[in-house]
């Protein structure tokens, strides 16, 4: 059974003490109020306004954005993540405009591409599988495009290689071509290596 904060100085204690630890968006803040307290919403108004001295919004959006972005995440990653923590999605789309969306750049870092890729790579995976897992904006393209030509020159092709030589004593080659190209990958090179 959830213990009910009765008093409204503890109340509000409670309020800066999970604020200070957790830097939830105000929704979220008001959310876990509401669950904590038999107060009205009135008075949980009320502690969320007097605590606007310490709640900084923006701050708190650009920080837990800096931090996933050190962490490698997609920007749809961050997007979700910050809407399931209850954040103002306008308010998000704005600081990412305005402070990490930068025309002809991309969010990812080159390693990071060069790693993912790679790891696609050794798991058999296609180079439209990888363009599709990686490529979110136009400005990651030419990144990924760049990194994905130096590591795959003619892995492509190896790759369906493999796959034909684990497939082509199970099933006839329409088969093995329809199995292929659910891998991603491309018609003209699957009929290269699998023939008609």
């Amino acid at each position: 059974m959830k213990k009910i904060i009765q008093d409204k100085e503890v109340l509000k204690n409670y309020a800066i003490f999970y604020y200070l630890k957790y830097f939830p968006s105000i929704k979220k803040l008001e959310e876990k109020l509401w669950e904590k307290s038999w107060w009205d919403k009135n008075f949980i108004s009320q502690i969320i306004e007097s605590l606007k001295s310490i709640i900084d919004e923006k701050t708190n959006i650009e920080n837990r954005i800096k931090y996933m972005l050190d962490r490698h995440k997609n920007l749809s990653y961050i997007k979700q993540n910050l809407m399931q923590k209850n954040f103002d999605k306008a308010l998000v789309e704005e600081i990412l405009k305005r402070d990490f969306l930068k025309d002809g750049e991309s969010l990812l870092d080159t390693e990071y591409i060069r790693r993912k890729i790679i790891s696609y790579k050794e798991k058999g995976k296609s180079k439209n599988y990888i363009k599709s897992k990686l490529i979110e904006r136009e400005e990651d393209k030419k990144e990924v495009l760049t990194i994905l030509d130096e590591i795959f020159s003619s892995w492509e092709e190896e790759l369906i290689g493999n796959e034909y030589e684990k497939l082509k004593w199970k099933f006839d080659k329409q088969k093995i071509v329809e199995k292929l190209l659910r891998k991603w990958f491309l018609y003209e090179d699957v009929k290269k290596i699998v023939g008609k």
